[in-house]
């Protein structure tokens, strides 16, 4: 058994993530960090590239998603481990229901009270960042823990 301070020793980040990774959060991005075991960022950039993560050290990141409750025109999400970007996505201009889940997945749905969030462990050795951007409000989600 693994203590804390051990946990992502020996472990290689990775030089990029599957393209396209996205899940589902029916107009209630707000709901996903709970099931999640996280936190949230509220997006406010009207459009600009903001990041909304700069952690260092050491650790591994379990959960990650991006999205808004309204209709939207314009997003995208960069994750850069290591100084390595290994996950960048546009390709979802509306973020109302579904959103990018670069780490662990997400299918929530507040109408029906179904929430299924899976975690990842994508370690990271110096630091990870997360840029984010979209025409509205919006809100990050993540889990992480440093070693």
């Amino acid at each position: 058994m693994s203590s804390f301070s051990t946990a992502s020793a020996g472990m290689r980040p990775p030089t990029l993530l599957a393209s396209k990774q996205h899940g589902y959060h029916g107009a209630a991005p707000i709901y996903v960090y709970e099931p999640m075991g996280g936190y949230y960022y509220t997006y406010t950039g009207a459009g600009s590239v903001v990041r909304a993560l700069n952690v260092t050290g050491r650790g591994i990141i379990q959960g990650l998603y991006f999205g808004c409750d309204s209709a939207t025109t314009s997003s995208s999400i960069e994750l850069i481990i290591d100084g390595v970007s290994v996950y960048s996505d546009s390709s979802l201009p509306n973020i109302i229901n579904s959103g990018y889940c670069p780490v662990g997945g997400c299918f929530v749905d507040i109408t029906t009270n179904n929430f299924s969030v899976t975690q990842s462990a994508i370690p990271f050795n110096t630091s990870f960042t997360v840029d984010v951007s979209c025409n509205l409000t919006s809100i990050l989600s993540y889990k992480y823990y440093l070693t």
